[in-house]
């Protein structure tokens, strides 16, 4: 006998516990169904907001240790005999600037760093009005590594003042339709932290490893701390601040696990259905993958919804003739929902109408 992925014996059991649960509680009808017992919509917004999110903190130019600075400085406006050289920022945050000495810059704004150069070379009795030139010449950056669910999984060098978890999927290409939206990050410095044998040390990469079995390799001792998570839905909310990364952070974006929903009943083919990525799934949306009713007169739908306030299943019904007609009873369905197009008295008599017709057919043929 062959075998399919959904059972009879599945269905059987799902339907002996739609009756079992359900009958000891109340109908909850479709189009009148609480709020606290609606399914929420599908939340996608944080994707299609990552770029606004990551655009809406621009960064400041700041700067940092490590960073390459161009600087000139002028005794006197309209002097051009000194040209810009390139100057390093020490560890400790500091840069020698020629006769003035050491001036510690980082931390500061562009502007605040010629303002206090201007100053260092006034107090020292350098020079009375310097005109002072800065610009960040080459940012110091860190290398994040961003693998999973995204366009363009590699090793990213992004400036420290960019290194946000917005700007490293903003690098990868963004997200893919199936990424989830808690993303996991391993950071470099954490004691006992395993780190993924095939992510190179090079350029951007192609990973040819499942998502899944790099997470696997990830995974800690009970003595570590484990990956920090961060749910991509609730950045730039209501604190306004991306989350920083530091050098050699490794960002992964697992795969979003399939939601399904089962229908049982009356349909011609009862199963589970998977819930689009990313989409809402209505009722009249799930009959319909469920290859329609078998009978057309079947129009009683049972749902079992596992989201009672008090604990357990819930039963809500519904009309097929109803929700074709009001929006509000073709309900939102829940990931796990058990849906059941009933078995009636007409749909009964139909079927035993089509039995005894059919036997009825048979007799007449005669037999050669």
């Amino acid at each position: 006998m062959k075998k399919t992925g959904f059972s009879q014996k599945t269905a059987i059991i799902l339907l002996l516990l739609l009756c079992v649960l359900g009958c000891a509680r109340p109908y909850y009808r479709a189009a009148q169904l609480p709020t606290e017992l609606q399914a929420p919509p599908a939340s996608s917004s944080y994707r299609e907001s990552i770029a606004q999110l990551g655009r809406s903190f621009p960064p400041p130019e700041i700067i940092h240790p490590g960073d390459l600075l161009e600087l000139l400085v002028l005794p006197y406006a309209g002097d051009s005999s000194t040209k810009p050289i390139p100057v390093r920022v020490s560890e400790e945050g500091s840069i020698q600037v020629p006769l003035v000495g050491k001036v510690f810059v980082a931390g500061l704004a562009v502007g605040e760093a010629e303002l206090a150069i201007t100053r260092a070379a006034q107090e020292r009795g350098i020079y009375q009005n310097p005109v002072v030139s800065l610009t960040i010449k080459k940012p110091r950056s860190n290398r994040i590594t961003v693998i999973g669910a995204v366009r363009k999984e590699g090793v990213y060098e992004l400036p420290i003042a960019q290194s946000t978890l917005l700007d490293a999927i903003l690098a990868a290409g963004n997200l893919t339709e199936d990424a989830d939206s808690r993303v996991q990050i391993y950071r470099s410095g954490a004691p006992n932290q395993r780190r993924p044998s095939s992510v190179p040390n090079g350029a951007a990469f192609k990973s040819t490893t499942p998502t899944s079995s790099l997470i696997s390799e990830l995974e800690q001792p009970e003595s570590s701390p484990g990956p920090i998570v961060v749910d991509l839905s609730q950045l730039g909310g209501k604190n306004g601040e991306p989350y920083l990364l530091e050098d050699g952070d490794i960002v992964v974006v697992p795969q979003r696990l399939k939601q399904s929903v089962y229908v049982l009943g009356l349909v011609n083919r009862p199963g589970k259905i998977d819930i689009p990525p990313n989409q809402d799934l209505y009722l009249l949306d799930a009959l319909a993958m469920a290859g329609g009713r078998s009978s057309e007169l079947a129009d009683k739908v049972v749902i079992l919804r596992d989201r009672s306030p008090k604990g357990g299943a819930v039963r809500i019904l519904a009309s097929i003739r109803e929700a074709k007609q009001n929006p509000d009873a073709n309900i939102r369905l829940a990931p796990g929902d058990v849906i059941s197009v009933e078995e009636t008295p007409i749909t009964m008599f139909e079927r035993m109408l089509r039995y005894f017709l059919r036997i009825g057919v048979s007799a007449s043929v005669p037999v050669l």
